[in-house]
């Protein structure tokens, strides 16, 4: 067997953990970058969509007997 015969293989197994770098990377930055322009845009305010529950902290307490949600 030749040199370049075997490091066909070793190369491909490192492009795997090289390709998922770049991809995280890529995830990464567009999440950055989505964030910036909708910041710019005056869009970013901190508040969750509408129609999302609120966080528990900021759900009133249960005032009767009844379950959460029971008419």
């Amino acid at each position: 067997m030749t040199k370049a015969s075997l490091g066909a293989p070793f190369l491909m197994g490192v492009d795997v953990l090289l390709d998922m770098g770049r991809t995280g990377t890529n995830v990464i930055g567009n999440g950055i970058a989505t964030a910036v322009v909708a910041q710019w845009a005056g869009k970013l305010d901190g508040h969750p969509a509408p129609g999302l529950d609120p966080p528990v902290a900021e759900r009133p307490a249960v005032a009767s007997g009844k379950a959460p949600g029971v008419v």
